[in-house]
């Protein structure tokens, strides 16, 4: 026997917004695959059936239906009652702002970064110059071998080649 399908709840200006917002060009794709994903159970189709369609996984689906079903109702308040609760309805802009931080990734573990602003723009500086300047024997920079000159000059304590990498790649 199936499951019947519940859809997700939303207004007719919630559903246009999330329509539009989601046909813009320049949109993340990550976000866009968020709405789709929510606009799929407004229309009522199941997780499995999305799933299919947006080539995704039926945990993700579910994630991110879950989500919009918590915020359901802090949605349509900032809708009706504004971001203040003032009784000034929220402009779109407001309304997509909200909508687009409840579908926002939250923060994951791991060890922040603990290089500072001025360390990086030194590293960064430090591959802009030319490797024979420090009796390497290279033309071009490795990031192993800045790694290593970053430390022995004092710019930071430890750090690895990919990390050098990832910085570098950043500011590029």
């Amino acid at each position: 026997m199936r499951k019947k399908v519940s859809k997700l709840q939303s207004s007719e200006r919630i559903l246009n917004l999330l329509e539009k917002e989601r046909s813009r060009q320049n949109i993340p794709v990550g976000l866009k695959l968020r709405i789709s994903i929510i606009l799929e159970g407004i229309a009522g189709r199941s997780n499995y059936k999305t799933a299919r369609i947006y080539q995704t996984t039926y945990p993700t689906i579910n994630k991110w239906r879950n989500r919009w079903k918590e915020h359901y109702d802090s949605i349509i308040a900032i809708e009706t009652l504004g971001p203040k609760g003032d009784g000034i309805a929220a402009t779109d802009l407001e309304l997509f702002r909200y909508i687009k931080d409840v579908l926002a990734d939250k923060p994951r573990p791991g060890k922040p970064c603990v290089l500072t602003i001025a360390q990086k723009q030194q590293i960064v500086a430090l591959a802009s110059e030319d490797p024979e300047e420090y009796d390497i024997p290279f033309e071009d920079w490795t990031y192993e071998m800045l790694a290593i000159v970053a430390k022995a000059r004092g710019i930071v304590e430890n750090i690895s080649a990919g990390y050098v990498g990832a910085l570098l790649k950043k500011t590029n």
